[in-house]
This record gives structure tokens, sequence and C-alpha cells, in this order.
């Protein structure tokens, strides 16, 4: 993401509404939406010839219109009052269901006599999570040949899926939850985060991760440590399914000193409480808000 668009995000917006727009452009990377960002960067050039006010509208709007066009692409058109929380929840969705595992599912709910948004919204709360009657509220049409394809490619998978596609999966949904941990922790200079951009593959042993930063965590400070550790332990195959296990099974290698060990188990165990936190407040979307959004 570019650095200067990331700043003023950052600099510009209130946290909820920053994570948010962060996490558009996140997506914006994984649509391969051409020339995005140049037309961000345009409008932070007017900064200095528009009001403050004028400037964070135009730029929320320009996401809006993105997202909007990423939907179309897919076939779908969502009503005009749709929150950009739920939009990128609708585009996460569809840009997800390519590694969803739950073939029985999606297969039942198309064969129901349901209309195609109904459908389309009962399958995307088995991939985000998000109520099904709440992402109706928000999809005005759905192009019906949007749930041919769907059920194309998940009839493809009725017999036993290929070990391969079930490592994608699983591989998928790790990086799908250090996306969020990036957000969540607000750092570039995580070694985790930096292994990822040079190449190196999740998923693989703890074990395969020590050697790159072992010798740096004797340097840092207990929230420093703990926080480097949350990605690497997250990235690995062991530690994504139980962080402070894997931990406990490497401490005495990590470090030297007993009384840190401890100490950074403590902070680790804080800084998931808090992760998990945050995750919950992005994903719970409040009936009040959908209240609020159709009587504007």
């Amino acid at each position: 993401m570019n650095k200067t668009i990331e700043q003023f995000i950052k600099e510009s917006f209130i946290e909820d509404k920053s994570d948010v727009l962060l996490e558009c452009f996140e997506i914006f990377d994984l649509s391969n939406l051409n020339n995005h960002e140049n037309e961000f960067m345009s409008l932070l050039m007017e900064y200095d010839n528009l009001d403050r006010i004028t400037v964070l509208s135009d730029f929320e709007s320009l996401a809006v219109t993105n997202l909007c066009f990423i939907l179309i692409n897919y076939g779908i058109k969502v009503a005009e009052e749709t929150p950009l929380s739920m939009l990128n929840h609708i585009c996460r969705g569809m840009a997800d269901l390519e590694y969803y595992t739950g073939v029985e599912d999606v297969l039942k709910t198309i064969e129901t006599d349901m209309d195609s948004e109904e459908k389309l919204s009962q399958i995307l709360e088995y991939v985000t999570g998000i109520d099904e009657q709440l992402i109706l509220t928000y999809l005005e049409t759905v192009n019906p040949s949007m749930v041919d394809k769907i059920n194309d490619l998940f009839s493809d998978r009725v017999n036993d899926l290929p070990e391969d596609f079930a490592k994608q999966s699983a591989d998928h949904k790790l990086i799908s939850t250090l996306r969020d941990m990036a957000r969540f922790l607000g750092q570039d200079n995580i070694i985790g985060f930096n292994l990822i951009k040079a190449g190196v593959l999740v998923n693989a042993s703890f074990s395969n991760y020590i050697r790159y930063f072992e010798h740096h965590l004797d340097d840092m400070s207990v929230q420093e440590a703990a926080k480097e550790l949350l990605v690497l332990l997250t990235m690995s195959s062991e530690g994504y399914s139980n962080v402070l296990k894997t931990y406990s099974e490497h401490s005495t290698i990590l470090f030297h000193d007993l009384d840190k060990i401890s100490k950074v188990f403590s902070e680790l165990s804080r800084q998931i409480m808090l992760f998990d936190r945050y995750m919950i407040q992005r994903s719970t979307l409040r009936a009040d808000s959908v209240k609020g959004s159709q009587n504007e």
C-alpha cells in the first residue's frame, strides 16, 4: 500500500474509520484493481486547494465507488446507503468464497427456491459469519449467472477435496488473519510481516521461523517481543491453532531469562485478548446501525 495514502488515512480519520479504510485498500489489492492508488493520490494533491471536510468526504466516496465497481464485476449491485464496512464484508466474502470448504452447505442453498439475493446472502454468511438477513438488507440485485458460477465452482468439489486445495484454503485463512493482525498492531517493522513480503511461506512449523529472529529477542522489550511472537506464532502451522501452547514449547529456546519467559507469556496472552476483542468489534455489525442507515 502507498505509504502516503496509509499515513493520510491514519492521521485524518478516527480509529474505527481508519481501520475500515485500510481494509478497503487490502481489498483493492486482492481484486487487482488497476490504478486505484493514482486516483487517491490525485485527490490528495488537491488537499491544499480544498477544505479538509471535502477532502475526507471525497476520499471515502472514492473508496465506496471502487468497492461498488468490484461488486458490479461480480454481478452484484448494492443499495446506495450500504455502509463502507458492509461493502468490505461483501467484497471480502466474495474473494474468500473461492477457498471455502463447506461444499454441501453452498450446494444445498443453491438448490433452494430462494431468489438470487437470498441465496448469495446465505452463502456469504457461511463465509463471513455476518448474519444473512443483515447482508440481504443491502443487496439490491444479484445476477443469477453469479449464482450459476458459484454452483459450477462447488459442484466440481462434490467429491473429496484435493489435498492441495485444502492446504490452499488453510493458507488463505491464515493470511487473512495476519492481514487483520497487521491492522491491529499498526506497525510496519514486524519481522513476521517482512518475512512474508520477502516470500517466506506461511503455515510451516514454528521451528522454521525461529532462526529469523531468535537473536533479536533478548534485546527487545517484553511488549515488543510479545508482538513479534504473536505474528510469527500465528503464521506457523501449530501456532495458528494454539499460540500460547506453541510459545511454551519453545520459550526456553527463545529466551535465556526465566523471568522474561514468564513476562512475555503474560504479555502475549494480553495481546491475544486485545486482538480477539478487536476482531469482535470489527465483525459485530449492530442492528441499530442498520436501522440508522435505513432511516436516513
